[in-house]
């Protein structure tokens, strides 16, 4: 019955025959029509006989095109459309000076590795400032530990202090990293959990200096990966403020010193979003090499929130869904019958059901296909349509 039901036309639309829509679709960037996909439907078909919503666009394009109809963008752009990659060797971000000379500190980002150094002092730089003995910064490895381990050093006063993190880090793995320092004591977290802490005497940074992403101290230690997501705090974030916001923050947050985003999808640029004035530049290539493939950590967070229309509301339970089941809550249906339908990333309905007229909360199981990846949930009610994100593992 799914598959019947997936190759059902969608009434009202028909296709312009003066012009091809992937003929429209070449006339205009890629990003205006990832974000306003109704802009190429509204020249694709006008009125009377129904077509296929995404069969007259190559498969490469329909989960875009199906993602807009939806009310969603592409899981990509949930966040950040792009995010950096460096090269290992001669590529990295060189900021303004940023001052780190207070007694609270928060650094974090997103990272994902493509390979750890192989020879002394297996040291990967991810962020941070390295001025002589003067230092606050996060890396990869260091003489004596694994070069998989992230280590948070940081000078107090004269002295340089280190933590290094129980958690071994695998390649081609995202993860979203953060250090902070309280006055006193230092800690790590590893995707929002405490990874270990270090106390030590009370005593203020000394780490002034020019911020880099990628790099710290010299060539050799130069990240070979990706990041996205960078920021630099005045105080230290609680483990539940870094689980809470690793995709995405307000430029006016409070104590939010440097914000790299990492947005830009092209050229040599990294503004920083705070407004403070540490945009960065990269250094080592004629062209940041800009990657759409950011992590897919923040697709889940847009989902959890939920899609809301006039009081409705879909959310998807247990986010990413694990096995063939998932359960969904859906509200503010005001006493309406509401159909919900299920569709992957290639336009097709996989599973459809009826709820029942209610004023309260109800929860519904659905049952998934075999293949994992993003789908798409949509509720539908007389008075409106609420969407939201499920992602099968």
């Amino acid at each position: 019955m799914a598959e019947a039901a997936a190759q059902r036309p969608v009434p009202g639309l028909r296709r312009n025959a003066q012009r091809s829509p992937v003929q429209l679709l070449e006339k205009q960037s890629f990003n205006q029509f990832l974000f306003n996909p109704f802009s190429l439907m509204k020249h694709a078909y006008s009125s009377s006989q129904p077509a296929s919503i995404t069969g007259f666009l190559p498969s490469s394009l329909r989960g875009a095109v199906l993602a807009g109809l939806l009310g969603l963008g592409l899981p990509a752009a949930a966040q950040s459309p792009s995010a950096l990659t460096l090269n290992g060797s001669s590529s990295y971000v060189q900021a303004n000076t940023v001052t780190l000379n207070g007694t609270a500190l928060t650094m974090e980002c997103w990272v994902r590795v493509s390979a750890f150094k192989a020879s002394s002092p297996f040291i990967s730089s991810v962020m941070g400032v390295e001025d002589g003995n003067n230092a606050a910064m996060l890396r990869f490895g260091d003489v004596g530990i694994g070069s998989n381990k992230l280590q948070f050093v940081l000078t107090v006063g004269t002295t340089q202090r280190k933590l290094n993190s129980v958690t071994s880090f695998n390649t081609n793995t995202w993860y979203h990293v953060a250090g902070t320092f309280d006055g006193s004591t230092m800690r790590l977290y590893v995707n929002g959990v405490l990874d270990g802490s270090a106390s030590g005497t009370a005593g203020s940074m000394a780490g002034t200096g020019v911020f880099c992403l990628g790099r710290n101290y010299e060539s050799v230690r130069v990240l070979n990966g990706t990041v996205d997501e960078a920021r630099v705090w005045t105080r230290a974030l609680t483990a539940t403020e870094l689980a809470a916001s690793p995709c995405s923050v307000s430029a006016s947050a409070t104590g939010l010193e440097a914000y790299w985003k990492l947005d830009e999808g092209t050229g040599t640029v990294a503004a920083d979003a705070s407004g403070r004035g540490h945009g960065g530049t990269l250094i080592g290539t004629t062209n940041a090499s800009w990657t759409t493939a950011i992590p897919t950590q923040c697709v889940t967070t847009a989902v959890n929130t939920g899609r809301k229309l006039d009081g409705l509301q879909v959310q998807v339970l247990g986010n990413p869904v694990h096995g063939s089941q998932a359960t969904i809550e859906v509200r503010g249906t005001q006493g309406q019958p509401a159909t919900v339908q299920v569709f992957n990333m290639l336009g097709a309905l996989v599973q459809r059901l009826t709820l029942k007229p209610t004023t309260d909360a109800q929860q519904s199981r659905l049952t998934l296909p075999g293949a994992a990846g993003l789908y798409v949930v949509r509720v539908s009610t007389p008075a409106g349509t609420a969407t939201t994100r499920l992602i099968k593992q």
